[in-house]
């Protein structure tokens, strides 16, 4: 029976309750929490994901006919399962994903954040993605605005 598994990014909400909606939409299908987001150690690629992620389905009793359904991070996770594991794999949904996430030098990151004029990064969000970070203030250059919950602008440097 095919199964239908839906793999979150790492943005905020980033866990399996972001597919709250889908999981409601879709019965039997399933969405775990990758480790550290929030809680415990994250992986430290995209493979350690990819075995992380079967590990859980085969503790779930899934390990045929799946429909990986992926965002972001979690389409490179589910393309890299397809690639590792093609005969558990029925079909793969893949959003906003590349072929490999983008990855910073170390100190990357803050060299960004002093190009664009930024000062305060969000602590939260400074350790865990170094993809995408999200920063209070006004910025120049290739930055993307969005409003926080709080009203507050935050800016994404890519």
């Amino acid at each position: 029976m095919t199964q239908m598994v839906f793999i979150h990014g790492p943005g905020a909400g980033g866990c399996a309750e972001s597919f709250v909606y889908q999981l409601e939409h879709y019965p039997g299908s399933l969405a775990p929490t990758l480790p550290g987001h929030p809680e415990g150690a994250a992986c430290t690629s995209v493979e350690r994901y990819a075995e992380w992620l079967r590990g859980w389905l085969w503790s779930q009793g899934k390990r045929k006919e799946l429909v990986l359904v992926g965002y972001t991070l979690g389409g490179c996770i589910a393309l890299q399962y397809a690639l590792d594991y093609p005969d558990e794999v029925k079909a793969l949904v893949l959003m906003t994903t590349g072929m490999r996430p983008r990855e910073r030098a170390p100190g990357g990151v803050g060299a960004a954040l002093e190009s664009h004029g930024e000062s305060r990064v969000l602590p939260a969000m400074a350790g865990a993605h170094a993809a995408s970070i999200f920063v209070y203030g006004a910025g120049a250059g290739r930055t993307s605005r969005r409003m926080s919950p709080s009203g507050g602008s935050i800016v994404a440097v890519s």
